[in-house]
């Protein structure tokens, strides 16, 4: 799933995954997972290796082990991933915004 510059516009008004982390709830229930930023990735790739799943709710020590897990691959930029939540027709969405090595 590609995310268009309409969605990235609501981001801005998305909660910040790392704020909610705090409290111990990184996203709550998650419907979907999005990545964008990637070009050469398959979203399927970085999907699988992030390890979580829609419907459910993700917490802090999840959202940390797929941030690892997708470091882990070798084809993501150090300290590139960032993460946040939105809210989009009512529906929970936890954004990987990445950017891949050269």
């Amino acid at each position: 799933m590609r995310i268009n510059s309409f969605v990235i516009g609501v981001l801005g008004v998305g909660c910040a995954c790392i704020a909610s982390a705090q409290a111990g709830n990184a996203c709550g229930t998650v419907d979907s997972i999005v990545f964008w930023g990637n070009r050469v990735v398959s979203d399927s790739l970085l999907r699988t290796r992030v390890g979580l799943r829609p419907h459910s709710t993700v917490t802090s020590v999840e959202l940390t082990r797929a941030i690892r897990n997708l470091y882990a691959t070798g084809r993501l930029q150090p300290g590139s991933v960032r993460t946040s939540c939105a809210t989009i027709d009512n529906k929970s969405l936890l954004v990987f915004a990445v950017r891949e090595r050269p």
